[in-house]
């Protein structure tokens, strides 16, 4: 039989914050156990919740055979028994001996190969534990499970104390409203424990969390020594991380960790004034709502969680409590899901003999390093950017068309000039309506003289018949006005000419409903961005990005895409698509036509696949086309 007790620092939690002290009975043996009205209402605290506790924590261990939680007595020696797992059977003396000497060391507790009382001649492993309240032993949890080598034994001791640090924390707060909230962070445990991978502990986390708390939307983050990346938001299966309001969650938590502190907004309690740019963002795409942003962390591991209450309405302490205490149990989660999937470095350091036996001299180290590198690049995440040319377009754009046929007789404007309403562009020869006028203002004259003389007549035929010819010429002579007026063409509204330049057509022929000029307002800008067929699966609606324009090189202007038109086209020799997109921000230099190159974010992919990409599509295309 070999026994080992783990030293203090080899613990991660509460449990090995704890200091023997002399029981001052001469037997050097015994932690401060104080049994006080404070200490009876956290052991009965633990009677509670601890059968829940412990069938959870023996269902994440494999193997385990039998499971135990011991109160602690006022003689420094294992209490009454407050639960086991499984219900049916007997508990094993040798589980209750090691919780009397746990609580005389102070210190969790290790044994291997020990008789296990249950089976006659069958071995187990036994683990025993602390479970510390401020300084003072409430219980002990004991576990025996089928024997296993040292390493899967040290790392069932790691799961051990990490489930007790979870059950600690539901009784640090003193209050009745604290206690009155570890059922909910004991569920909490109960979603997450068994999980294996972050999506599926982060889902069932933010599930349970906005169910319990009556938030409109609860969202998670978590990372391990880079950028929060946003993992999960209650009642959304599925999202996709590149749209704005993924984008707006994760800089709150981004800002909510550089500022060590918790921010809600817009209703914030606290003293100092935090800075909220980015929740002001967020602020935006849902108006009306409060926001709760709270970032924990573990070693390298980083949580963050966003809570959302609809109706404008502050959140309460006990809720903010609550929030922190969840924030900090999902961060241990999330380091130990980090170091069960292993990270880069400890992969290397478990190889790195090996691969210095493979590659020696020169050519293995430049092999090492190239290995070294392809790795690193297919681990390290970067922001996949979709480059295209752009062109920048008015939302609106007015023709100015030729009323009649006839001949430019001036051009007072070119493209790229500045127009009023009612400015004068050009004019068109009218010298023909003119004449057409003055024969049709003759005719009226005689015509009127014959139609003073049938009313001294009194011939009524006669008079209607004239009146009636006058009217026709009263037509006529308004029908030639009005192409004289119209000859005279002149700016709809304020703007930029875009196209149309007649000085050089001056004295040229022009035909009815021919399009002369083409004018823009000086506001209300969009992006058309032609997008490579290769890269057109890439972007969606919603995505962001970054517009330089070759007229405004050194200025990097933010755009949104509204749409994409479903419909290629050809160019350069090259299908591409277009793509429409709205302008954050407006700038009083720009102007319609100006082009440029678009960087759109289509999120995050690793830097292998950004680098090889292009080459790996085509050469997909290429075999198939082979008939491959």
């Amino acid at each position: 039989m070999q026994s080992s007790t783990p030293q203090s620092e080899q613990s991660t939690g509460t449990a090995a914050s704890v200091k023997p002290a002399q029981s001052g009975r001469g037997d050097g043996i015994g932690l401060r156990v104080v049994r006080d009205a404070e200490t009876d209402r956290n052991i009965a605290l633990v009677a509670e919740l601890a059968p829940s506790f412990l069938e959870w924590q023996c269902r994440m261990i494999a193997g385990v055979m039998r499971g135990a939680v011991y109160l602690s007595d006022a003689d420094h020696r294992a209490g009454p028994m407050c639960a086991r797992w499984p219900q049916a059977g007997e508990v094993s003396v040798m589980l209750q001996e090691m919780a009397v000497e746990v609580l005389s060391t102070g210190k969790p507790k290790l044994s291997s190969q020990i008789p296990y009382t249950g089976k006659k001649g069958q071995l187990c492993d036994a683990v025993a534990c602390p479970i510390v309240h401020n300084g003072r032993v409430v219980a002990t949890v004991c576990v025996a499970l089928a024997t296993r080598a040292l390493p899967q034994q040290k790392a069932v001791m790691q799961l051990v104390e990490w489930g007790v640090n979870w059950f600690a924390t539901l009784l640090n707060r003193e209050s009745r409203s604290a206690r009155l909230r570890a059922p909910l962070l004991l569920d909490l445990i109960k979603a997450t424990i068994d999980k294996n991978n972050l999506h599926d502990m982060a889902t069932a986390a933010v599930a349970l969390l906005a169910e319990r708390t009556s938030c409109k939307r609860v969202s998670l983050a978590t990372s391990n020594g880079a950028k929060l990346n946003l993992l999960a938001v209650s009642g959304l299966d599925d999202f996709d991380q590149r749209t704005r309001f993924a984008t707006r969650l994760e800089d709150a938590m981004e800002e909510a960790s550089d500022q060590n502190m918790a921010i809600e907004h817009p209703t914030q309690k606290s003293g100092m004034a935090p800075i909220i740019r980015a929740h002001e963002k967020l602020a935006d795409a849902t108006p009306n709502s409060t926001f709760y942003t709270v970032v924990a962390g573990h070693g390298t591991t980083r949580v963050g969680l966003v809570f959302e209450q609809g109706g404008g309405r502050a959140f309460d302490p006990p809720q903010t409590g609550l929030f922190d205490d969840a924030a900090a149990m999902l961060a241990q989660a999330a380091g130990l899901i980090y170091a069960a999937s292993g990270s880069l470095g400890s992969v290397v350091r478990r190889g790195k003999q090996g691969i210095i036996k493979r590659f020696r001299g020169r050519a293995g180290l430049i092999a090492l390093l190239c290995i070294s590198g392809i790795g690193a690049a297919a681990l390290v995440p970067a922001t996949h950017r979709v480059t295209a040319d752009a062109e920048l377009v008015s939302f609106e754009q007015r023709a100015v068309v030729a009323s009649i046929a006839g001949y430019v007789e001036s051009a007072n404007v070119r493209p790229g000039d500045d127009v009023k309403k009612g400015d004068l562009l050009a004019a068109l020869d009218t010298r023909d309506l003119r004449l057409q006028a003055a024969k049709w203002r003759s005719m009226r004259g005689a015509r009127q003289a014959e139609y003073q003389d049938v009313l001294a007549n009194r011939d009524r035929t006669q008079i209607s018949v004239q009146r009636a010819r006058l009217d026709q010429i009263d037509a006529e002579i308004e029908l030639v006005e009005g192409q004289i007026a119209r000859a005279q063409l002149r700016a709809p509204y304020a703007g930029v000419v875009i196209s149309g330049d007649l000085s050089q057509a001056l004295d040229a022929p022009v035909e009815q409903g021919q399009v002369l000029f083409e004018i823009a307002p000086l506001s209300g800008y969009r992006v058309i961005i032609e997008v490579n067929e290769y890269d057109i699966a890439s972007v969606e609606t919603g995505f962001e990005g970054y517009l330089r324009l070759a007229a405004l090189p050194s200025r990097a202007i933010p755009f949104v895409i509204e749409r994409i038109l479903p419909v290629a086209a050809s160019g350069d020799g090259h299908s591409f698509f277009r793509v429409e997109a709205r302008l954050d921000e407006q700038i009083p230099e720009l102007r319609p036509g100006m082009r440029g190159v678009a960087k759109i974010s289509a999120g995050q992919k690793s830097l292998l696949w950004a680098w090889t990409h292009e080459v790996t599509d085509r050469l997909r295309l290429f075999v198939w086309s082979l008939g491959f």
